[in-house]
Parts: structure tokens; C-alpha cells; sequence
């Protein structure tokens, strides 16, 4: 399916750029602790860090179809950057009305950010992707007023580094009196869920990118692998084993570009583009964990090597799942709300 309003000739070239950047030695590096500064000014100078905010607030402006196009495109070629979750931070900046500086901004919704009397902003905020590297993160902050979006200094915090299954960096921050570079009026719930709801979103079409990027390499590896003198792809197991992951890619594939599309024509927190959403993420998770189950079992031992690439992939699908919210939280989530419709059924709320 593809969506609707994308330019080719971006796509083409952020294909072009993805595929000469995202390779093993700099997902090494990045696992090292190394930020690929070079890399980033190159996504930065496109403006593909910033294509969901608007013009007048330092962003590109391009529409949410050319989004979702660089999500997916960024799970294709296993890229071992935040350009997904900097999607998600210009949104998030979009919709506080925040003009985002010159700097590496992420954004995060787990914390317990409060607002000083004096303007500045103490406590955690938690599972940041890339915070270490970061000038400022955007963050729920509880201000007497209510709760708002601050873009937040954060030099001199102290960071608790950990590593996600990709081996890329996820990081609390404990902030102590940090200066406030902006914030945003009075942030209602709606805001928070919509911003978790597009970033479930956003890791559903990453998912379904590294999903097809992984059965085309199943399919390539079958057909130079040998035993018994002839290509293992031959052979009618690993036949049915490479039918059961077209199967599942088209699944992930399918919901999440219907969910993109339910986004893009309804947006959030309608009740549609959150049983959509919902829907997405469930897939992509369990799909794309049977994705990597199964390209595993086709390469055998070699598809483990770190020289192999088919781990970068495998190890982002593994990780992906369960940002913003793993497949359980949302079918609660979907259930919840089949509940608390007027109907009490689901077949209202999917037609």
C-alpha cells in the first residue's frame, strides 16, 4: 500500500543516503559509544530531522506521508540513529507550538518533571533515546497551571546510560534546576496520547521497513547457499519457512500503512486512529518478532556473527517492539476502549 502525497525524489534520496550510512562498522561504533556526528548533520542539513514541524517554527513542513516514508526507510537499512524519534520530538514540538533551535532535541514521556518557582525544572525523565548526546529534551513537565511541554537545557545533568537490544543507547536524566528554554501553554492528556500513539506508530512502519528488508536477504541467502550441491532455497522447508515470513511482513506492512493512512485522515486520539494504531503496533511486534525467529533459522549460525548484518536488524526488531508501549499495553489498551465504546463491540469502531 503505498501512501498517499510522498515525493518520490525524497524518498529516492533518503533511500540513497540511508543505504551509504547505515552499516556495520557504524552500528559498531555507536555500540562503542561514539556519536556519529558527521552522519547526523547530513540528516539535519535535509531537514529530515524535522519533516513534521512546521516552517515557522524552524522545521521543514512536509507531510506526515514523508514521515512515514523515513520511518520505514530508517528500519530498512537498520539505521543506528534517532531520525524516528526525532520525527516524533518535531512533532511533539508541532503540537506545543515549541520552535525547535539548531541543536539535537529528543523528547520523552516517561518522568517526573516539576517546575520550580524559579523557572527551572528538577527530577527524571526516563528511557531517552540518545540523551546522552543531546543539547535539550522535550518533556511533560507539572507546572501549578498544569501540565505543560518544556524544551529543556540539559547540560550538566547526570546520566544513567543503558543499552537497548540494539546496543544503542537509552538514557535517564536526572535533572537538578535546569534552565527552561520554552514552554509550551496548558497540555491537556490528549497531547501525551497522541505523541505515544504516533510513536507506536512511527516503530510500526520501522518494523515493517527491517521486516522486508529481512526476507529479501532470506530470499538472496537461499539462493547462494549450497548443500548437497544444489541452493538450500530448494528445498520445500525452508520453501514453507520463507511463504510463513512473506505472510507475516505483509501483515506488518499492511497494518501499519493502514494506520498511517486512518492517522493522516483523522488524526489523533480519534477513536479509529487509535484502534488503528493499536492494531499496528499488536502486529508489527509479534510478526516481527516471527520475522526474525524464522530469518535466524534460515542463516543458522552465521546470521549470529557480528560481521553478518542480519543481526542489526533482528536486534532493532527485538528492541522496537516494545517502545512505546509493547504488544500487551495496547491490546489492553484496544480492549479498554471496545469496552468503553457506547456499541461495547469492536466491529463499530473498525468500520
Amino acid at each position: 500500500m503505498a501512501l498517499p502525497n510522498t515525493d518520490s525524489l525524497l524518498a529516492d534520496t533518503v533511500t540513497r543516503l540511508l543505504e551509504d550510512i547505515s552499516t556495520n562498522a557504524l552500528s559498531s561504533e555507536v555500540e562503542d559509544g561514539h556519536w556519529p556526528e558527521a552522519e547526523w548533520s547530513q540528516l539535519s542539513e535535509l531537514g529530515l530531522t524535522r519533516v513534521w514541524l512546521a516552517e515557522s517554527l524552524g522545521g521543514a513542513g512536509l507531510a506526515f506521508s514523508e514521515g512515514f516514508t523515513i520511518a520505514r526507510l530508517s528500519g530498512r537499512f537498520a539505521t543506528p540513529l534517532p531520525l524516528a524519534d526525532a520525527l516524533v520530538a518535531a512533532f511533539m514540538a508541532g503540537e506545543a507550538g515549541i520552535v525547535l533551535p539548531e541543536i539535537l532535541v529528543v523528547s520523552c514521556l516517561e518522568g517526573n518533571l516539576k517546575l520550580d518557582p524559579a523557572g527551572t525544572v528538577s527530577g527524571v525523565v526516563r528511557q531517552v533515546s540518545f540523551g546522552q548526546n543531546a543539547d535539550a529534551v522535550l518533556a511533560v513537565i507539572a507546572t501549578p497551571e498544569g501540565r505543560r511541554i518544556g524544551l529543556i537545557d540539559i547540560e550538566g545533568a547526570e546520566f544513567s546510560v543503558s543499552r537497548t537490544l540494539s546496543g544503542e543507547p537509552q538514557v535517564d536524566i536526572e535533572l537538578n534546576k535546569a534552565p527552561v528554554r520554552e514552554l509550551s501553554e496548558r497540555v491537556n492528556a490528549e497531547i501525551s496520547e497522541s505523541v505515544e500513539a504516533l510513536g507506536a506508530l512511527v516503530r510500526s512502519q520501522q518494523i515493517a521497513g527491517a521486516a522486508e528488508a529481512i526476507l529479501e536477504k532470506c530470499v538472496r541467502y537461499v539462493g547462494e547457499r549450497k548443500q548437497f550441491g544444489r541452493p538450500i532455497g530448494n528445498f520445500q522447508a525452508i520453501q514453507h519457512h520463507l511463504a510463513a515470513m512473506a505472510g507475516e511482513v505483509a501483515g506488518i506492512t499492511c497494518t501499519a500503512d493502514a494506520a498511517s493512512l486512518a492517522f493522516m485522515k483523522q488524526g489523533f486520539p480519534t477513536d479509529a486512529a487509535l484502534v488503528a494504531v493499536a492494531s499496528a503496533k499488536i502486529r508489527a511486534g509479534a510478526s516481527g518478532a516471527e520475522v526474525a525467529r524464522i530469518a535466524h533459522q534460515v542463516h543458522g549460525a552465521i546470521g549470529f556473527t557480528q560481521e553478518y548484518d542480519l543481526q542489526r536488524f533482528t536486534r532493532r526488531i527485538w528492541s522496537w517492539r516494545d517502545d512505546y508501549g509493547d504488544e500487551a499495553m495496547w491490546a489492553h489498551r484496544l480492549g479498554q476502549q471496545v469496552v468503553d465504546s457506547p456499541s461495547g463491540e469492536l466491529w463499530p469502531l473498525i468500520t
